[in-house]
């Protein structure tokens, strides 16, 4: 799907259509729901990850175009993608397809704000980054250049150094996004010169390895990946060594701790 790279698939039920079968045009909205919640929790968490942060996505508005009309028990794919992030607002964009087919299309646009209050606030940040560097990843798996399995482990490893990045907030109240020289902006920096290589047209050359066509732009997205993870361990093993000092294991001798 041109633009889209996240999809989520849902079955018309009964109770969603009208004395014909026809689904009702207000079930068009909860599918949207249905795939908004499942990207955010493919991209940043999930919903309720954002409410533990102390943060509230409302939605703000909703438009749907029906092109066609569908059926119970028919299996809709919903293709989503979120952008137009400007200050607390952004923006959902939507394609709910029937075997390729366009049932319908859509948007939501949506405001972020204090959970206690309920006053506007900025897109955090860390859901901007995620966001953005899913977008960059897939967009290099769905090119004819690199295989969609290397873009989307980018991507998996990328998330997973942030997730690190915020237990780590908690376990030691140390917030370092950073892993030595290498942070955010350089992975992205990174993903974004290989996108414009590509809408440059400078394509690698093509070889075979394994039974596999691959680019250049595969192996330098390996080797991305395998920094990152590379990062992602000796990072683990220090927080570890630094848990061990801070709480010493228990004595396996039995004897009681000392008063």
């Amino acid at each position: 799907m041109d633009g889209f790279s996240f999809s989520t698939d849902v079955r018309v039920r009964f109770a969603e259509t009208d004395a014909q079968g026809i689904a009702h045009h207000a079930s068009f909205v909860v599918w949207l729901e249905v795939a908004r919640v499942a990207y955010l929790q493919a991209h940043a968490g999930g919903y309720q990850a954002i409410r533990e942060r102390g943060f509230e996505a409302l939605t703000t508005e909703v438009c749907v175009r029906y092109q066609r009309a569908a059926y119970f028990d028919e299996i809709l794919r919903v293709w989503t993608r979120c952008g137009d992030l400007r200050g607390a607002r952004f923006t959902y964009e939507y394609r709910i397809e029937r075997a390729g087919e366009l049932v319908a299309d859509g948007y939501t646009r949506h405001a972020v704000v204090d959970r206690e209050t309920y006053r506007p606030t900025r897109v955090p940040d860390w859901l901007v980054d995620a966001i953005a560097t899913a977008a960059i990843g897939i967009g290099l798996g769905l090119s004819p250049f690199m295989l969609l399995s290397v873009g989307t482990l980018i991507v998996v490893a990328y998330l997973i150094l942030s997730i690190n990045v915020y237990l780590e907030s908690f376990a030691f109240s140390r917030f370092s996004i950073g892993y030595g020289k290498i942070g955010p902006t350089e992975i992205r920096l990174i993903l974004i010169a290989l996108n414009t290589l590509l809408a440059l047209d400078l394509v690698g050359l093509d070889f075979h390895l394994a039974g596999l066509d691959l680019t250049v732009f595969d192996l330098v997205g390996l080797a991305i990946a395998a920094t990152m993870i590379a990062l992602l361990l000796a990072r683990s093993a220090r927080n570890l060594r630094e848990l061990a000092e801070r709480e010493p294991a228990a004595s396996r001798s039995g004897s009681p701790p000392p008063r």
